[in-house]
């Protein structure tokens, strides 16, 4: 049993919408490199988006050196930020370059565009840079743009459609409030324990690699690319295993945000599901975040995975939005034919 990886595959969203605007109306900006220090005001751009647009990603300060120690990132060629003439940054879009399961690459695409600055073509600007696909960088084969949007983001779609993504799976968006509502008393026999000893890494890859072993949009991981994108407010609570024995057979990986506590992680081995493994870890972790003085917590899990979305639902977690994948492929090009 598995839920949405972590890390390599952050949660990414389209803000700002497409327009056919006339060049003469639109704001003047510039789009360029990001630099180090552009950390702050892209991160109080995107709190300000979230003010106002629910479906905007959480992107705090220890969210975004996460997404820029992502192994499959490289902030200095595939980030980019839009500024007014007076400097203020406006836009942000960067892509991470994951493989896919099937041997192919995602080229994993980010927009966001403060709230202020729609509907300007900033974020079509953006996209054009960071995804390399007019006619400086043509696409190669094998390559797919791809990119997660939520329901609740309502320019989120309308731009993702006007840039030629389509929908390729669903998520749902769950939530708990760790207050005024028990945890269900359920029996079972996993034994959790925190982020311990030397091999806590490798046992963390192994298990995450197998119990996502196959599964669309994920991407196996090392013990050493999971150390080096450690967060930077990451505490050992933040990553539980369950034990069945002597054997680690499942793990939750979570964050805490100034908004509450994310799951970002949750795997199982397939041997050892139907022993109460991942209702162990989720208790515990639940448990943990409610100690610490959260308020709720939220997970994504694939619609496509009942098994996890009944766990989660018996544990008092409730859909609160979708969010839909979404894939634009690259157009294939003509053959001429021989004469």
């Amino acid at each position: 049993m598995a839920c949405a990886p972590w890390g390599l595959h952050a949660i990414l969203a389209f803000v700002g919408k497409a327009a056919k605007a006339d060049r003469k109306q639109q704001e003047d900006f510039r789009v360029r490199p990001y630099l180090d220090t552009d950390d702050d005001a892209i991160v109080a751009m995107a709190e300000t988006a979230r003010s106002v647009d629910p479906g905007s990603p959480h992107l705090d300060a220890s969210r975004w050196r996460f997404v820029c120690t992502d192994p499959h990132a490289d902030p200095e060629a595939h980030f980019r930020v839009a500024e007014t003439s007076d400097g203020t940054i406006i836009g942000l879009a960067y892509r991470l370059d994951p493989p896919r399961h099937d041997g192919g690459r995602f080229r994993a695409v980010f927009v966001l565009v403060d709230p202020d600055h729609r509907r300007q073509g900033i974020g079509k600007a953006l996209l054009e840079e960071v995804a390399c696909t007019d006619d400086r960088d043509p696409m190669d084969e094998g390559w797919h743009l791809a990119t997660t949007i939520d329901e609740r983001s309502a320019s989120g779609k309308p731009f993702a459609k006007a840039m030629g993504f389509k929908k390729a799976s669903e998520r749902q968006v769950m939530s708990r409030p760790l207050s005024g509502r028990p945890l269900p008393q359920i029996d079972y026999e996993a034994d959790i324990e925190t982020f311990l000893g030397a091999s806590a890494y490798e046992d963390w890859a192994n298990i995450y690699n197998e119990a996502f072993k196959g599964v669309e949009g994920t991407v196996a991981v090392t013990a050493d690319e999971l150390e080096d994108n450690r967060p930077e407010a990451f505490r050992p609570e933040h990553v539980r295993f369950a034990r069945l024995g002597r054997e680690r057979v499942g793990v939750l990986f979570l964050r805490e945000t100034s908004t509450g506590g994310f799951i970002e992680t949750l795997a199982v081995l397939p041997r050892a599901q139907g022993n109460g493994v991942a209702t162990a870890l989720l208790a515990s972790a639940l448990d943990y975040l409610k100690d610490r003085g959260h308020k709720s917590c939220e997970l994504v899990v694939d619609d496509r995975n009942v098994a996890a979305s009944k766990i989660f639902a018996r544990l008092g977690f409730e859909e609160i939005a979708r969010r839909f994948f979404l894939v634009k492929k690259p157009k294939e090009k003509r053959r001429r034919s021989a004469k």
